[in-house]
C-alpha cells in the first residue's frame, strides 16, 4: 500500500470538499462527492487481489489434486463406458480422494490451526468462518419454483391475508406508554470520534471503503 500517496489524496479532498462550499449542497451530495473522491483515492494507492475458490484450500495439497484430476478422469470414462473395470477403478479412485482430503484436513486443523486459538485466535476464526456456507437467496418454495422478486411477493400476499383484514383497515394499537424519541442530532466532534475508533484491519462495509481511507481523511 502506497501509505504516502493515500495520506497526500486525503489532504487534497478534505481541502477540495471545504473549498468548494458545501453549505450549499444537500447531505447527499456532500457524501457522494466526498465518497467518488475517496474511492478513487482507494482504488489508486491501495492494492488489491482475487481470491480464489475452494481448490486452493490449505488442505488441498498438490499431491491431492493430481489424484483428483485422476478422479475426474475416470469419472468421464467411466460415465461414456459401460465397462465395469473402468466403473470399479472410478469408485476406487473416489474412495481415495475423500481419505486423502479428510486426513489431510486433520492434520491441518490439528497442528496449523489447533494452537492458534491462544497465539492467533484471528487465524482460528477465520478458518471458522471459511467452513460456514450460507445461502444468499431464499430458498424454493415447496409450491413456487420461481425467482427470488416472485418468492418475495408470494409471502408478502400470504402475510397480508393473515394479518391484515378484508377491508384493508389496519388494527389501532393505542397510544405507547412511552416518551416519543427527540430529535437526533449529529456533530462533527461525534462523527470524528466514531471513525477514529474504526479497526483498520476489518473489511470494508456496505459503501466499500477502507476504515483506513476514513482515518487518513479525518487525521
Amino acid at each position: 500500500m502506497n501509505l504516502e500517496g493515500l495520506k497526500g489524496a486525503a489532504a487534497s479532498i478534505k481541502q477540495e470538499f471545504f473549498n468548494s462550499n458545501p453549505d450549499a449542497r444537500s447531505v447527499n451530495e456532500n457524501w457522494m462527492m466526498f465518497k467518488t473522491s475517496l474511492a478513487t483515492a482507494v482504488d489508486t494507492f491501495i492494492p488489491w487481489k482475487m481470491t480464489k475458490a475452494k481448490p486452493s484450500l490449505p488442505w488441498v495439497t498438490k499431491a491431492i489434486k493430481r489424484q483428483m484430476r485422476k478422479r475426474d478422469k475416470l469419472h468421464s470414462l467411466a460415465t461414456n463406458s459401460n465397462n465395469s473395470s473402468i466403473k470399479a477403478s472410478y469408485r476406487k479412485q473416489r474412495i481415495k480422494v475423500v481419505d486423502m482430503l479428510r486426513s489431510s484436513h486433520s492434520d491441518y486443523v490439528n497442528n496449523e490451526i489447533g494452537g492458534s486459538l491462544d497465539s492467533n485466535p484471528k487465524r482460528f476464526w477465520n478458518y471458522v468462518k471459511s467452513c460456514k456456507s450460507e445461502s444468499i437467496e431464499v430458498p424454493t418454495f415447496q409450491s413456487y419454483n420461481v425467482s427470488s422478486k416472485e418468492k418475495a411477493q408470494a409471502l408478502n400476499d400470504h402475510f397480508e391475508s393473515v394479518f391484515v383484514d378484508d377491508d384493508g383497515i389496519l388494527p389501532e394499537i393505542g397510544l405507547s406508554n412511552y416518551p416519543p424519541i427527540p430529535d437526533l442530532s449529529f456533530d462533527v466532534y461525534g462523527v470524528k470520534k466514531q471513525i477514529l475508533n474504526l479497526n483498520p484491519n476489518k473489511a470494508c462495509g456496505p459503501d466499500n471503503l477502507s476504515p483506513h481511507a476514513y482515518t487518513e481523511v479525518i487525521t
